[in-house]
């Protein structure tokens, strides 16, 4: 063995970040390689949508692992391998909601995931289970966490206007759905 096996996710940073690393590290591969060939025997698959409102999948076992490669995943996956996927998941219920067959986006992700592992000539296990992670902000968004800064940052903006400007402001603000 070359290295160590990657350590577990700690974020829903870490976990969004394997994904989109999943899907840019399957698209440089053969579809020979272990990271292909047991995309059909995945039981846990973690997505999340993109800018565009498509769903990215990864499994468990490959985005449970911060900086996870498909070398590693050769290397530790497997019959008596190093990689656990009991381990993973229960990091990743942390940052996820599963998605079960009760649940409104069931039906479409599924169908999604079918697509996706289509595109190597598979299909998904039988007993494949969903999870949705946040969905990333785009570049450039303020934090989610942390508003009362910009408001604090807005209203100091907002005092230095003249009287009309403010009360145009608050016209606005009051007229807001």
């Amino acid at each position: 063995m070359t290295t160590s096996v990657p350590p577990i996710v700690t974020s829903v940073e870490d976990a969004v970040a394997g994904v989109f690393e999943y899907n840019q590290q399957i698209a440089k591969v053969s579809e020979d390689h272990p990271i292909i060939r047991t995309m059909a025997y995945a039981r846990a698959w973690y997505a999340v949508r993109d800018a565009d409102g498509t769903y990215l999948f990864g499994p468990s076992k490959f985005i449970g692992y911060i900086g996870n490669t498909p070398a590693l995943y050769a290397e530790y996956n497997g019959k008596g391998g190093e990689m656990d996927g009991r381990t993973t998941e229960r990091a990743l219920k942390n940052f996820s909601d599963p998605i079960d067959s009760g649940h409104p986006l069931f039906a479409e992700m599924m169908r999604s995931l079918a697509a996706f592992c289509a595109r190597f000539g598979l299909t998904p296990s039988a007993a494949a289970r969903l999870a949705l992670l946040p969905t990333p902000a785009p570049k450039g968004a303020p934090p989610k966490e942390g508003d009362a800064e910009y408001v604090d940052l807005i209203w100091r903006l907002v005092e230095r206007l003249p009287r009309h400007a403010r009360r145009e402001i608050s016209q606005r603000l009051r007229d807001l759905p």
